[in-house]
């Protein structure tokens, strides 16, 4: 009894609470990035990503030539020096390898959803000099 109780009262919550749900205004969400499209912010992440990681690269650089140039003649510190030079320079090419990638794939992407311009709908046959329409 005390539980039928609990579920009429539960019930005649909800049912009160029902034409609450139907609002006249349409809810109208803000958009996080303003008019930006999504290209356009990934494009601008990885832009500064780059941007961070040449600076990484560049601070690794001179990391290695300060190793190199205090190294005295000593074997080891010259070898770790080059080391530090050598991974720095592949990662760069890795990291600009990684870009050119995926650049190629978003641009081939575009090119590929993106609708028909002017000059690749097919407008008929055209004449001799190509651009002409042909007259009968």
């Amino acid at each position: 009894m005390k539980h039928a109780f609990r579920l009429a009262a539960a019930t005649a919550l909800l049912a009160a609470a029902i034409p609450v749900l139907a609002q006249e205004k349409p809810v109208t969400i803000p958009k996080p990035l303003g008019d930006v499209t999504i290209q356009a912010a990934v494009g601008g992440f990885i832009k500064n990503l780059l941007g961070f990681v040449g600076v990484i690269a560049l601070v690794m650089f001179v990391y290695g030539g300060f190793r190199y140039m205090t190294a005295g003649g000593n074997e080891e510190s010259v070898t770790k020096a080059k080391n530090t030079l050598v991974w720095a320079t592949l990662g760069l090419i890795a990291v600009f390898g990684a870009y050119t990638m995926v650049n190629f794939v978003v641009s081939g992407l575009n090119q590929a959803t993106a609708p028909p311009t002017q000059e690749q709908t097919p407008s008929g046959p055209t004449g001799p000099a190509g651009g002409q329409p042909l007259t009968q």
